[in-house]
């Protein structure tokens, strides 16, 4: 869940310090070159800013103050709402992510497209066997030259 919400961040920061401004047309800001400016209009900076201050900063704070860290009210707090949202797993985003993506898509299990064992079996597509050695490597790199 934290994971999720950093790089949530990182894009929301990313995409609010962003600029549009065209280079080559005489208004960079601060009066950079035009390789500079392309590279300040793709907002790179404010993900720098968002990874200095919303994750490294907290971590230093409270490895150099731990007692005092610990103490705040509002770690608590935040603890509280963290240790709540993963119990209920909405910040799981593989299974909201997933769950979203079945039902748009209308996903059902594979037997209802393929069928199950038996009805493949009967419909003469049974699955096929493999040899024994299955997955093992081959080739002269592997098995060494005859």
């Amino acid at each position: 869940g934290r994971q999720l919400t950093v790089v949530c961040s990182f894009f929301l920061v990313g995409s609010f310090t962003s600029l549009t401004i065209e280079p080559g047309m005489g208004e960079n800001i601060f009066g950079v070159s035009d390789g500079a400016q392309a590279f300040l209009n793709y907002g790179f900076q404010g993900a720098v800013i968002t990874t200095i201050l919303a994750s490294i900063t907290w971590q230093l704070a409270a490895s150099a103050f731990p007692i005092a860290f610990l103490n705040n009210p509002a770690t608590f707090i935040l603890l509280v709402i963290a240790l709540f949202l993963e119990r209920i797993g909405l910040c799981a985003g593989a299974w909201v992510l997933a769950s979203v993506q079945k039902k748009i898509m209308k996903f059902e299990y594979d037997e209802v497209y393929v069928g199950t064992p038996e009805e493949r079996i009967e419909n003469d597509h049974a699955d096929k066997e493999f040899d024994s050695d299955a997955g093992h490597l081959y080739g002269g790199g592997f098995t060494g030259h005859v």
